[in-house]
């Protein structure tokens, strides 16, 4: 079974993705970014969803996305926010395989990860 770690500052939102998800992954949840770079470091799961604006304890989604990207190269990443982005430059260095706006359907959850658990290439346009 293929494993997706969820990250979000939200309890409320980590349990619907993971009800969501659990039918189809082994899923593991982060609230930080020191939640999810020691996840990173014991499992190795092939998504991660990440919502762009953690609490202010946190980095940020962009900081951990790259931070993926240096360290952990074969994780595709999900960036999730409500917010809407008007200047995408804030994006810059950041790369993640795709982008949903909140709130996230379920439907569209389970689509998007399973076709990302099934791409070779990491990159993929919703």
């Amino acid at each position: 079974m293929k494993t997706i770690l969820c990250v979000d500052d939200i309890p409320e939102i980590l349990e619907v993705y993971k009800g969501i998800l659990e039918v189809e992954y082994n899923v593991l949840t982060a609230a930080n970014d020191t939640g999810v770079f020691e996840i990173l470091k014991n499992h190795n799961p092939e998504v991660v969803t990440l919502d762009l604006n953690l609490g202010s304890d946190s980095l940020g989604g962009i900081e951990i996305c790259k931070q993926i990207n240096t360290r952990w190269s074969g994780i595709k990443v999900i960036m999730i926010s409500g917010m809407v982005y008007e200047n995408p430059s804030c994006f810059i260095g950041c790369n993640f395989s795709a982008y949903l706006a909140k709130p996230v359907a379920a439907s569209e959850l389970l689509r998007v990860v399973g076709e990302l658990c099934d791409m070779q290439d990491g990159r993929y346009e919703v």
